[in-house]
C-alpha cells in the first residue's frame, strides 16, 4: 500500500460522493480503491514508484485548479455585489431607462 498517494483517491472518490448517491455507489468506491491497491500490489518497485509521482502530480493539479476555483467564486461575489450597486444606483438617479 502506498502511504502519500492515498489523498489523490480520497479526493476523487469524495467528489464522487458528492455529486451521487452515496448509498449507491459506496460498494463501487470500495471495489475501485481494492483494485487499485491490488494492482499496486502486482507491480515492480519502480513502476510502483512511477504510479506515486503520478498521484503527487494529480495532487499539485487538484490543488491548483482547487485554487483557482476558489479565486474565481471570490470575483464572482464581488461581481455581483457591485451589480447590486449599480443597479441601486441606477435606480436612484435615473427614474426611467432611455433605451
Amino acid at each position: 500500500m502506498i502511504s502519500g498517494s492515498s489523498s489523490a483517491r480520497s479526493k476523487l472518490f469524495g467528489r464522487l460522493s458528492l455529486k451521487r448517491s452515496r448509498t449507491i455507489f459506496e460498494g463501487a468506491r470500495r471495489s475501485s480503491f481494492d483494485t487499485y491497491s491490488r494492482f499496486l500490489e502486482s507491480i515492480s518497485e519502480t513502476e510502483r514508484k512511477f504510479f506515486e509521482y503520478l498521484d503527487l502530480q494529480i495532487d499539485k493539479v487538484e490543488d491548483f485548479f482547487g485554487e483557482r476555483y476558489k479565486e474565481a467564486v471570490l470575483r464572482l461575489a464581488a461581481h455581483r455585489e457591485q451589480f447590486h450597486k449599480l443597479s441601486e444606483h441606477r435606480m436612484a438617479y435615473h427614474v426611467s431607462p432611455t433605451y
